[in-house]
């Protein structure tokens, strides 16, 4: 009988077996191929881990041996997945991607970096996330995919990306973290996935298999998820959620970001934001490409510029403190601080405070947050003109945009 171990999908197949296995398995191909009238792409056909001194044959020709091959875009070598070729090739891919998307615009001064951070998030992520969910990543390449993250990211924000700029400040805008967390994410996700498949599944099938299989297993390993043990935790309580992979991954996420926080020196950056994994409404709030500038660089510390450059009222630092009290913002910031409820906190700026209490998303009633939006606009274009030296366009009213989605919203609903 001709044993039959491949592996199909769609017309990538790969064959799996010894030397007589596969010479039996060949022969199989071929008349199978001459009966339904198709031929195999020779020029796409090799052998890995083959003996020395044998050789495989496919219609009268012998095939080439290799020491890696692709299959589904995972690299494969005599001991297994390449994980060090994969990442390699996936950081690769998804720098050029990037750098493709910012030469069509796709960055903070083309579409928009709220846009920019969404492309990265659809097409450029997957690329370098591609076969995590089932591989054990060493120190060496997480560091490799976190320094190919801080690059396209860099890109957003239309920078080189080889240059020093931190950001840090960025990924926690739209909520992104780390590649290792990432990782963790989707193999929690995979393994969820496996547990939930039918009965008939291979996979689902081959588990009881894998369980027993000895502790260097992959399999084995992957289930040693620190954020698969939390879901697991989560479902056996009293009273699970309702969706107990969704609030792992959200306490995890919050995990990340409260031991940045922790650290010594903490990121400034981070400390005045959310504090949370969600999206910054700097982002998701309707206003012109000029006023989302100034509240994204607010938020990543670009605005007042750093380092400290002269203001227009004479003193020589125009930083974030001297604009509390600068004569030429100080009527601004305090009709901000008057519809600021509650006030903010001695050791917090009042324009940090005022963004966390902003809504993430319109709605559906007029309240003081639109006047708070209104006057956030109006001390960050005062503070932008007071360190610079540019002569600045006349723009429409402040927070125009937004109460025109909110009116429109409000018809809808």
């Amino acid at each position: 009988m001709l044993p039959v171990n491949c592996l199909l999908y769609t017309d990538d197949v790969a064959l799996v077996g010894t030397s007589d296995d596969i010479d039996r398995l060949l022969v199989g191909v071929e008349i199978h191929s001459c009966l339904l009238g198709y031929q195999w792409n020779l020029t796409k056909c090799e052998i890995l881990n083959a003996p020395p001194d044998h050789t495989f044959m496919l219609y009268g020709n012998q095939l080439p041996t290799c020491r890696t091959f692709r299959y589904l875009g995972i690299p494969f070598s005599q001991s297994g997945i390449d994980a060090n070729l994969l990442i390699r090739h996936a950081n690769n891919k998804a720098v050029n991607v990037m750098h493709s998307l910012k030469g069509c615009g796709v960055h903070m001064y083309g579409f928009g970096i709220a846009h920019a951070l969404r492309a990265y998030k659809i097409f450029v992520r997957p690329i370098l996330e591609y076969g995590l969910a089932i591989l054990h990543l060493t120190k060496r390449g997480i560091e490799e995919a976190e320094r190919s993250q801080r690059r396209c990211l860099r890109l957003c924000l239309c920078r080189n990306p080889s240059s020093p700029v931190g950001v840090l400040h960025l990924a926690s805008l739209a909520a992104l973290p780390s590649v290792y967390g990432r990782s963790l994410i989707l193999q929690a996700k995979f393994l969820y996935r496996a547990e939930t498949l039918p009965d008939d599944t291979l996979l689902k099938c081959m588990i009881p298999q894998l369980q027993a299989r000895r502790s260097e297993a992959t399999w084995v390993k992957l289930r040693r998820n620190v954020l698969w043990k939390e879901v697991r935790k989560l479902r056996d309580r009293p009273d699970p959620p309702k969706y107990p992979l969704k609030e792992a991954i959200r306490l995890f996420c919050q995990r990340e970001i409260d031991a940045l926080l922790s650290i010594k020196d903490p990121p400034v950056t981070l400390m005045r934001g959310l504090r949370r994994p969600v999206w910054d409404p700097v982002l998701l709030l309707p206003c012109t490409s000029k006023e989302r500038h100034r509240l994204v660089k607010w938020r990543i510390a670009w605005l007042p510029p750093s380092p400290s450059v002269a203001c227009q009222c004479g003193c020589p630092r125009g930083n974030r403190d001297h604009f509390l009290d600068c004569p030429l913002t100080k009527t601004a910031m305090e009709n901000l601080m008057r519809v600021t409820y509650p006030f903010p906190p001695p050791a917090m700026h009042p324009v940090d405070y005022a963004l966390n209490l902003l809504p993430r998303k319109i709605p559906s009633t007029y309240g003081p947050w639109i006047v708070m939006w209104q006057r956030l606009h109006i001390v960050l274009r005062k503070i932008d003109q007071a360190t610079s030296d540019k002569t600045f366009d006349p723009e429409p009213p402040p927070s125009a945009l937004l109460i025109a989605a909110f009116n429109r919203h409000r018809r809808h609903n």
